[in-house]
């Protein structure tokens, strides 16, 4: 049951990194109700997560906070550091993208304060990706959410700063929302500077979702009269990273 159920999820994160929700509803239902028959709760609480972070993709806030919510209640009392600050943050996130500042701001100051850069002897498994740049990520996010663009960018650049050197596809997806979030404030050049040393980065990622965020920082310059702006939409075309945006 385990088996089936760890294999589940991972379709359907699979499935939600290439953008077919469905799918990955679909797979995500199925792993969820084998961790329940099988009363593993890091099971149950990884899908809960995983869930979260597709209803909140998928433009619902207010159900991926309860999913978020129901998942810190399954933990309650057993959840390492890292793991509580995890889901309290992507908690914080879901309400920045409802429109909650206070809200949001109180939860990312609980996850700020319980999470511990250490890993733990009881973290479960896949938590590991999950340091203080990634924290710094969950805040940039909400930021962004609240129209806060130059606090994204700074904490997005904390993000992008902190980053482990082997997690190159994260690199590569944090580096555009950065610069995506310079686009924001109207700053081309921090822009392009932050997506041109990635740029190569993306022969080899194979995210959905990060492809997907070079095809909208592309298209959002596409117009742009500035050399070294147009020189890095060349080198986009010439590696054909982002299809027709250019």
């Amino acid at each position: 049951q385990l088996g089936y159920g760890e294999l589940a999820e991972m379709n359907g994160w699979l499935h939600f990194d290439t953008g077919r929700y469905d799918r990955a509803q679909f797979y995500y239902g199925e792993a969820l109700r084998t961790a329940q028959l099988a009363d593993d709760l890091n099971l149950e609480v990884l899908v809960l997560a995983s869930m979260n972070t597709l209803a909140r993709y998928r433009g619902r806030p207010r159900e991926a906070i309860q999913l978020i919510q129901l998942a810190q209640r399954r933990s309650a009392g057993w959840a390492p550091p890292r793991l509580a600050a995890l889901l309290t943050a992507r908690e914080g996130v879901c309400w920045a993208q409802l429109g909650d500042a206070d809200a949001s701001r109180s939860a990312m100051r609980r996850a700020f304060n319980v999470f511990h850069p250490d890993a733990d002897e009881e973290d479960p498994p896949w938590i590991g990706f999950f340091d203080a740049a990634e924290l710094s990520a969950r805040r940039a996010t909400a930021s962004s959410y609240l129209g806060q663009h130059a606090q994204a960018a700074v904490q997005m650049r904390t993000t992008v700063e902190g980053l482990d050197n082997h997690f190159q596809r994260n690199r590569a997806y944090y580096s555009v929302r950065l610069g995506l979030t310079h686009l924001a404030v109207g700053d081309e050049s921090a822009a392009c500077a932050a997506v041109r040393p990635v740029l190569s980065l993306f022969t080899d990622v194979r995210s959905g979702r990060a492809h997907t965020r070079l095809t909208e920082f592309c298209a959002a310059i596409k117009d742009s009269r500035r050399r070294k702006t147009r020189d890095l939409l060349e080198q986009a075309h010439s590696l054909n990273l982002h299809g027709n945006a250019a």
